[in-house]
């Protein structure tokens, strides 16, 4: 039930209208209750399709220009990040959706504005690079696009955080060829 409401939510999304917008994020929330209210045992089972509710409803409510539409959609990809964390560590599959989540956290963290925030949006951004650096070395035509989105945020959040955007690259270059197994940060 929880997948096929978000489908539905992901449908009515499409259609583009207001009313069809706020259907789609109400189907996501609904989705990721069901999702989050199951017993342990079947939640684990799972948590991928969790995960990717959560990143869908963060996306809608981030349209959303009011402060709790914001607050939520940032808790929704704050706790998508981290069940994609869970999962890369069990399984190296995952590493792509967690550094794609990363990136995503680290620019709706930015966008907050407040100080603390972008401390913690410059920290993702570079450990998504540095993800997205140790991807590109072992499938680069799949991973290069990523790798020069990750590039492009970690240089923007760096140089607005009045620090050496390319001195910021060289590091988080350096750091994604010293740790291979790249699952455990």
């Amino acid at each position: 039930m929880a997948l096929s409401l978000n489908t539905l939510g992901n449908c009515l999304y499409k259609q583009g209208d207001a009313e069809s917008h706020a259907e789609s994020v109400q189907s996501a929330r609904e989705a990721a209750q069901l999702l989050t209210g199951l017993p342990q045992a079947q939640r684990a089972v799972y948590l991928p399709d969790l995960a990717g509710v959560l990143t869908n409803l963060a996306a809608r409510l981030s349209e959303q220009r009011d402060a709790r539409s914001r607050d939520e959609a940032l808790k929704c990809r704050s706790d998508a990040t981290q069940i994609f964390r869970e999962l890369a560590r069990a399984q190296q599959k995952y590493l792509p959706d967690l550094a794609r989540s990363l990136n995503n956290l680290a620019s709706m963290l930015f966008e907050s504005g407040d100080a603390k925030c972008q401390a913690e949006a410059l920290q993702y951004a570079r450990e998504a690079f540095e993800h997205f650096a140790h991807l590109a070395r072992q499938l680069p035509a799949a991973f290069e696009g990523p790798l020069m989105m990750a590039a492009g945020n970690l240089a923007r959040i760096a140089a607005d955080a009045g620090l050496d955007a390319e001195e910021e690259l060289k590091v988080a270059l350096k750091a994604s060829q010293q740790d291979p197994d790249s699952g455990s940060s």
